[in-house]
């Protein structure tokens, strides 16, 4: 990195910039998907991921991700949920329901007598189908 970056205050905006642009084959999916580089100061990358799940889950590969990083002068990173700047939840993937198994009789009777003490009709629909819904993914 040149003297002149580095006075004017370049040096991390000029790292990004080279972070971005090899995001996708650093990385690759679905990581690169819904985590992306935001900032960098004082060489601790900012990132945001469109799920709380994604930042829990990305904690397990720290070690991993850091080293991929170090070439771009990256030593730690801290992650936060949201939508990167310029983004729009249209731009944001599509998920892809898995079809439902059929529900056994043993877990309809599960299910009925799991609710046999809700009284509130419309309650008990809604927690009715929920579970249906539920068993069918195989949950």
């Amino acid at each position: 990195m040149s003297a002149l970056a580095r006075e004017l205050g370049l040096e991390e905006g000029i790292k990004l910039d080279a972070l971005c642009t090899s995001w996708d084959d650093l990385f690759g999916q679905p990581l690169s998907i819904h985590i992306r580089p935001h900032q960098i100061r004082e060489s601790v990358l900012h990132m945001v991921a469109d799920s709380p799940l994604w930042i829990e889950h990305i904690d397990f590969y720290r070690t991993e991700i850091l080293k991929k990083l170090a070439p771009f002068g990256i030593r730690d990173f801290k992650l936060r949920a949201g939508l990167p700047s310029g983004a729009s939840k249209k731009a944001r993937p599509v998920r892809v329901k898995a079809p439902l198994k059929p529900v056994s009789a043993n877990d309809l009777t599960l299910i009925e007598g799991a609710l046999s003490g809700t009284e509130d009709e419309m309650l008990r629909e809604h927690l009715r189908k929920l579970a249906l819904k539920a068993f069918g993914a195989g949950r």
